[in-house]
C-alpha cells in the first residue's frame, strides 16, 4: 500500500479513536460556529452523496455530519473525510472552495477535508485556528503557494498537504510540527524543524534540487530529529546524495522508483540505526559498497532492479553485521558469483530474493539451517547441482524450514534428480516452481504428501517415468504444470480428486 495512505489512515483512525472517548453530542445553539458552518457550506458546490444534507439551521449543530464537540460545549474538530471503516479511505467526494468563515470555528483538535475535490487558495483566515493540532488537507485539488502562517499555528503537530497542486517556495518555520508531509513541485526554504520525525515529497522531478540542498546539505543540522525520509515514486535522477547519510537519526530511506544512477554511496557504512532502506527500481550501477552489509540495524534490504554487479559478501561478513535482517530484495540486478552462505542465526529471517542475476554454483545446503524462512526466489540464475550426487541436496536441507512457502528455484542449470526428500515439506508449502531447470529422472510419488501444495511447476525439464498417482493426494492444489517433458503413460483418475484444480 502506498506510504502516504499508510500514514493517512492511521492519523484517520486514531482520530476516530479519539472522538469516540472524548467527544459527544450536545443540545447546544453555538451561533457563531453554525454560522460559520454553514457559511462554509454554501462553498461546497458538489456532495454526490449528499453527506451535509441535515447542515440546516432547524436542525441541532451538534447533529450535523462531521462535527464534533467535547464535554465543555467547544468545538473539537471537523472531519469531511470520515471514518468508515480501515479499509475505506475514498472519502466523500466533496467539492468546492474553503470559505473564510472556517477560520472563526473553535477547533481544539483536527481539520480534516482530505480526499475529496476541494480547489483554490487555502484562506489566510484559518491563522486563527490558534488551537488546531491535525491538519489534514491532502488529496484534493488546492493550488497557489503554502501560507506561511502555518508554521506559526502554536500547537500544531501535524500538517498533511500532499497531493495537491501547491508550487513556490516552502515557508519556515516550523519549529513545532512532529510530522509534515508535503507537497508536489514545492522548494524548501525553511529554517529548523527540531522535532519532525517524518518528511516526504510527492510528484518531483529532476535531481534533488539544490533549493533543498541549502535544508538536506545539512540534514543532520536542519533535521535534528528526523527518522523517515520519503522520496519514492518520484523522477528523481542523477546520484544519491551523499549528505543524506549524516543525518545520524534516520531509520527509514525510501528513494525506490525514480532514475537515481551512478554508484551507491560508500558512506551508507555511516549509518548504524537504519533498519529500512529500498532503492528498487532505479538505475544504480557498479559493485555493491561493502559499507551496505555493516549496518547492524538493517531489517529491510530492498535493492531491486538495478543495475548493481559484483559477489555478494561471504556469510562471515553477513551473519556479524546483519543480525536483524528480515528480508533482502537483489532481484533483478547484475550480481554474479557464488550464492552466499545462509544466515543460520537471523532469527526472524523471512525473504531471499535473489532471482534474475547471474549466480553461479549450488543453492547452499546450509539454507536449510534458517529455520524462519518463509520465502526464496532464486529463479533465472546459473545455479547447478553439487558435483558429489545427482540429486538436489538442497531440496532435503530445505525441508528444515518448517515455515517455508514459496520456493522458486525455476531458470536454472541443475541437471539433477528430484529426491523422494521433496515429500517431506511442511505443510506450510504453497509453491514449488522449478520450470525450465534441466531436472530429469522421475517425479517422486512423495508429491502427493504436500497437502497444502497450491500450485506445482515442473514443466520444460528433461522428467522421465510416469506421473504418479499420488499426486490426487493435493486436496489444495489449483495447477499442476507437467508438459514438455518425457513423460508417458497415462493421466492417473486420481486427478480428477482435487476439486480446485484448474490447470494441467
Amino acid at each position: 500500500m502506498d506510504k502516504k495512505l499508510l500514514l493517512s489512515g492511521a492519523i484517520m483512525m486514531a482520530n476516530c479513536a479519539t472522538f469516540s472517548q472524548e467527544i459527544v453530542p450536545l443540545n447546544q445553539n453555538l451561533t457563531t460556529d453554525e454560522f460559520s458552518l454553514l457559511e462554509s457550506g454554501s462553498q461546497i458546490t458538489s456532495d454526490p452523496f449528499a453527506i451535509l444534507a441535515n447542515w440546516f439551521s432547524t436542525i441541532d449543530i451538534c447533529k450535523w455530519a462531521g462535527v464534533y464537540y467535547n464535554l465543555r460545549k467547544r468545538i473539537m474538530a471537523l472531519d469531511l473525510k470520515s471514518c468508515i471503516s480501515q479499509q475505506d479511505l475514498s472519502g466523500w467526494n466533496l467539492g468546492g472552495t474553503i470559505s473564510p468563515q472556517l477560520g472563526n470555528l473553535t477547533f481544539r483538535t483536527s481539520l480534516d477535508i482530505s480526499s475529496n475535490f476541494f480547489s483554490g487558495f487555502i484562506p489566510n483566515e484559518l491563522a486563527n485556528l490558534q488551537g488546531l493540532k491535525q491538519m489534514n488537507f491532502g488529496h484534493n485539488n488546492f493550488s497557489g503557494v503554502i501560507p506561511s502562517w502555518l508554521g506559526a499555528l502554536p500547537e500544531l503537530e501535524l500538517l498533511l498537504l500532499d497531493h495537491n497542486r501547491f508550487t513556490g517556495v516552502i515557508p519556515g518555520p516550523w519549529y513545532i510540527l512532529d510530522s509534515i508531509l508535503l507537497c508536489n513541485k514545492c522548494i524548501l526554504n525553511s529554517s529548523i524543524l527540531n522535532k519532525l520525525s517524518y518528511l516526504s515529497f510527492t510528484v518531483c522531478t529532476g535531481g534533488i534540487p539544490l533549493e533543498i540542498g541549502s535544508f538536506l546539505l545539512n540534514m543532520w543540522y536542519n533535521l535534528p530529529a528526523l527518522e523517515e525520509l520519503y522520496l519514492s515514486t518520484n523522477q528523481l535522477n542523477g546520484p544519491i546524495p551523499s549528505f543524506i547519510w549524516d543525518c545520524k537519526t534516520l531509520v527509514r530511506l525510501y528513494l525506490a522508483e525514480n532514475n537515481f544512477t551512478g554508484e551507491f554511496p560508500g558512506e551508507i557504512g555511516k549509518n548504524n540505526i537504519l533498519e529500512i532502506l529500498s532503492v528498487i527500481n532505479n538505475n544504480l550501477s557498479s559493485l555493491i559498497q561493502p559499507g551496505i552489509f555493516n549496518m547492524s540495524s538493517l531489517v529491510y534490504m530492498h535493492l531491486a532492479f538495478n543495475y548493481f554487479s559484483g559477489s555478494v559478501p561471504s556469510a562471515s561478513s553477513m551473519q556479524i553485521r546483519l543480525p536483524k535482517l528480515q528480508e533482502i530484495f537483489l532481484n533483478s540486478n547484475k550480481f554474479s558469483g557464488r550464492l552466499p552462505s545462509p544466515m543460520a542465526n537471523y532469527s526472524k529471517f523471512t525473504m531471499l530474493v535473489m532471482s534474475q542475476n547471474s549466480f553461479t554454483g549450488p543453492i547452499p545446503s546450509t539454507l536449510g539451517n534458517v529455520r524462519s524462512l518463509k520465502y526464496l526466489f532464486l529463479g533465472d540464475n546459473n545455479l547447478t547441482r553439487e558435483s558429489s550426487t545427482p540429486e538436489l541436496r538442497f531440496i532435503s536441507s530445505l525441508t528444515n524450514c518448517r515455515q517455508l512457502e514459496y520456493v522458486v528455484v525455476s531458470g536454472n542449470q541443475f541437471d539433477g534428480l528430484l529426491p523422494a526428500s521433496i515429500g517431506n515439506f511442511s505443510s506450510s508449502l504453497r509453491l514449488f516452481t522449478a520450470f525450465g531447470s534441466r531436472i530429469s529422472g522421475t517425479i517422486p510419488s512423495e508429491n502427493g504428501n504436500l497437502s497444502s501444495l497450491e500450485a506445482i511447476y515442473f514443466d520444460n525439464n528433461d522428467l522421465t517415468g510416469y506421473i504418479p498417482s499420488s499426486v490426487g493426494n493435493l486436496s489444495r492444489v489449483q495447477g499442476i504444470y507437467l508438459e514438455h517433458n518425457r513423460l508417458q503413460g497415462h493421466i492417473p483418475t486420481e486427478l480428477c480428486q482435487p476439486k480446485n484444480l484448474g490447470d494441467l
